[in-house]
C-alpha cells in the first residue's frame, strides 16, 4: 500500500506541474521543458537512489487478477490526463506522467528491473541500428510507392520538398518522452505482464486494442468519427506490428527510435498543395501505407532475431 500510495504522489504531483505550466504558458516551450526535467530526475532516481540489487531481473509471480488490474488500471490513470492534454491544449504533454506512472510501476509495484520490460543497454549500438533500418524501410517504402502513383496519375510531384529544422524540433519530445511513454506502457508492461499468463498473439491483440483506442481523443474534438476510426484503425496495426518484434527481440530501444522518427519526421515533409479527392486519397496515401506495413510484417521477424543474436 505504501509503494502505491508513492506513486499515485507521483502522479498527481508531476501531473499537477505538467497542467499548470501549460496552462500558464502562451507556448508549448513550459510543458516539454518540465517533461524533460521530470524524465532527468526519474533517471537519476534509478541510477542512483534505488537499490538496483533488491530488484528482481525476471517477470515477477503476481495473479492474473493483478496483471488485469495493474494493465486496465494504468491504463485508466493515462487517459484520466491524456483527455484533457489534448483537448485543451492539443499536445500530448501527459507523457512524462504516463514514463512515471511506467517505470514506477516496473520498480516500485512489481519489484522489477525496467530491463525485464524491454529498456535494456545491451548491444544499444545494434539496437539504434535496427531501428533506424526498420523506419526508413517503413516510411519510405511507403514514400517511393506514393512519389511513383502521383506522378503517373497527377504528372506532378507529391512530395516538393522536406524542412529539416521542424524535424530536428520535434525529435526530441517525440522519442525520449513519446517514445518511451508508449512503448515502455503497451509494449513494455501490459505485453510482457500479458504474456506470462496467456499466449504472444493474445498479448499482442490486448495491447494493440488499448494501444489504437489511445488515439481516439485526437477526434473528439471537434468530432470527426471517420478520422477516429482510420486512426485507432492504423494505430492498432502499428502497435500489433511493434508487438510482433517486441515478442521477439524483447528489446524496446529499436521501437523508441522508430516511433520517434514515425511523430516527427512527417514534421519536415512539405506536399504537393493539390486538392485530391477521396478516391485519390486512397490510393496515394492508404495504399502505400497498407503496402509498407505488409513489408515490415514481412522483415520485422528477421530485423527482431537480429537484435537477439549473440
Amino acid at each position: 500500500m505504501r509503494r502505491t500510495a508513492l506513486l499515485l504522489m507521483a502522479y498527481a504531483v508531476v501531473s499537477l506541474i505538467i497542467f499548470v505550466s501549460a496552462e500558464i504558458s502562451q507556448s508549448e516551450l513550459f510543458p516539454v521543458t518540465f517533461s524533460f526535467v521530470f524524465l532527468v530526475l526519474i533517471y537519476l532516481w534509478y541510477e542512483f537512489f534505488v537499490d538496483k540489487e533488491r530488484l528482481s531481473e525476471e517477470v515477477p509471480q503476481i495473479s492474473v487478477v493483478s496483471a488485469w488490474t495493474l494493465v486496465f488500471g494504468l491504463f485508466f490513470l493515462s487517459m484520466l490526463v491524456r483527455v484533457p492534454s489534448v483537448l485543451l491544449y492539443g499536445q500530448p504533454y501527459e507523457k512524462i506522467i504516463v514514463i512515471y506512472l511506467t517505470v514506477l510501476t516496473m520498480v516500485l509495484i512489481l519489484n522489477c528491473k525496467p530491463s525485464v520490460f524491454g529498456f535494456k543497454s545491451e548491444k544499444f549500438g545494434r539496437a539504434l541500428i535496427i531501428g533506424a533500418v526498420y523506419y526508413f524501410i517503413f516510411e519510405f517504402s511507403a514514400k517511393i510507392v506514393q512519389f511513383i502513383l502521383f506522378f503517373l496519375l497527377k504528372g506532378q510531384f507529391y512530395l516538393v520538398g522536406f524542412n529539416l529544422l521542424p524535424f530536428l524540433a520535434m525529435f526530441p519530445f517525440m522519442t525520449f518522452c513519446v517514445g518511451i511513454s508508449e512503448e515502455g506502457l503497451f509494449r513494455g508492461l501490459m505485453q510482457t505482464l500479458l504474456q506470462k499468463f496467456y499466449g504472444v498473439r493474445f498479448s499482442i491483440l490486448v495491447q494493440s486494442a488499448l494501444f489504437g483506442f489511445w488515439h481516439f481523443v485526437w477526434h473528439l474534438y471537434p468530432l470527426d468519427l471517420v478520422g477516429m476510426l482510420v486512426h485507432v484503425l492504423s494505430t492498432f496495426v502499428i502497435g500489433a506490428l511493434f508487438g510482433f518484434f517486441y515478442s521477439i527481440a524483447e528489446n524496446l530501444v529499436p521501437l523508441i527510435l522508430v516511433h520517434g522518427l514515425i511523430d516527427s519526421f512527417s514534421y519536415g515533409y512539405i506536399f504537393n498543395s493539390i486538392e485530391l479527392s477521396a478516391t485519390e486519397l486512397f490510393i496515394f496515401e492508404a495504399l502505400p501505407y497498407i503496402l509498407s506495413i505488409a513489408l515490415m510484417f514481412m522483415l520485422t521477424r528477421r530485423l527482431a532475431e537480429w537484435m537477439k543474436k549473440p
